[in-house]
């Protein structure tokens, strides 16, 4: 599997980024087929409940995700334009 973000050098980092993106298809894979169930009105607000915590963690997940893409991108250094002559 390759990285979303190919300037990403570490493999850890990589790593780390692809096990969030496989771990959060398969909470969304998991939800969908945890709330298509149909077992009547009683169920309805503790399914909305856990949909809004998924939301929520997916979005922390999304944002751990982007801060650890952003800082891998400002260690690269900016490139050097050499000297007129």
């Amino acid at each position: 599997m390759t990285s979303p973000a190919p300037y990403v050098t570490s493999p850890y980092v990589t790593s780390v980024v692809d096990q969030a993106y496989i771990g959060l298809t398969m909470l969304l894979r998991t939800l969908r087929v945890w709330s298509a169930r149909d077992e009547g009105l009683d169920e309805s607000p503790s399914k909305l409940l856990y949909i809004a915590l998924g939301i929520i963690v997916a979005g922390i997940v999304a944002g751990i995700a982007y801060a650890i893409v952003q800082q891998a991108g400002d260690n690269i250094p900016d490139p050097v334009v050499p000297a007129g002559p």
